[in-house]
């Protein structure tokens, strides 16, 4: 009876879908922070992206993207405004799955949260940050 309860439980456990990024630890957590703090704490990702890399980071703000015609590729991110309104700064990100740009995305402004894990990357000669494997979620407003 015993190894029978072992079985069964083991089966359960692979029958499980894997944990999302969300019910992962979230290394740094932005989506609870006031505009300020959290536009600190981007510009310091933005400064330090080495002390980052790998952790698994939550941020709430607004949808933009940047559709750059030269490499045909359209960019998304989450921006946070500063204290002003003048300015914002954002950290862009790769949604998980396959998505349809740009019927499958927010509009823009849109409030979200991304979470996903924070990663370096080079393109032409250029390092830039951003979430991989991505979460999003379009918030209630």
């Amino acid at each position: 009876m015993k190894r029978l309860k072992i079985v069964c439980f083991v089966l359960l456990l692979a029958l499980l879908p894997p944990a999302a990024l969300s019910e992962q630890v979230i290394d740094v957590d932005l989506s609870g922070l006031s505009d300020v703090v959290a536009y600190a704490q981007i510009y310091d990702m933005n400064l330090s992206p080495e002390n980052y890399v790998g952790k698994i980071v939550r941020v709430t703000g607004w949808f933009d993207y940047f559709e750059d015609m030269t490499l045909d590729r359209v960019y998304q991110s989450v921006q946070i405004s500063d204290s002003t309104g003048c300015c914002s700064m954002g950290v862009e990100f790769v949604w998980a799955g396959d998505h349809l740009w740009p019927v499958d995305y927010p509009d823009f402004g849109t409030e979200i949260t991304v979470c996903g894990r924070f990663e370096i990357y080079q393109e032409d000669g250029y390092d830039y940050i951003h979430l991989m494997d991505a979460e999003l979620t379009w918030n209630e407003q």
